[in-house]
């Protein structure tokens, strides 16, 4: 019973190391699980839009991160992303969230794309 009261103590105590360890997960928003490859740049930017409005970037969740598919591997605009992934990148950091890609290797990955943008 004490080491419970003591828990529970101390999780409520807003208690938290001053180590530079996150407070909390990393947390963010990927699309695959509610839109599927159904995902564009305006979805992406009214998601982003909602994010915020909701409190969530300001509750930590900081990432906002796309599949490989839907960005077709590549900066230039596209008819889904007709700003391109650079500006659209631009866009993500200027709303204080940080970006990332999700790419693998495996199938469907276009052979020599990474090269390609790191160009």
């Amino acid at each position: 019973m004490v080491l419970f009261l003591f828990a529970a103590l101390f999780a409520s105590s807003g208690f938290a190391l001053e180590n530079d360890v996150a407070r909390t997960p990393p947390m963010g928003f990927n699309p695959w699980n509610n839109f599927g490859t159904k995902f564009d740049e305006q979805a992406a930017k009214e998601t982003i839009d909602a994010l915020i409005a909701k409190g969530l970037r300001d509750a930590g969740y900081v990432y906002f991160n796309l599949d490989g598919w839907a960005t077709t591997y590549t900066t230039a605009p596209t008819p889904e992303w007709p700003s391109g992934m650079v500006a659209f990148s631009k866009f993500v950091h200027d709303k204080g969230f940080k970006f990332g890609v999700y790419g693998g290797g495996g199938d469907g990955f276009p052979k020599g794309a990474e090269t390609q943008n790191a160009n």
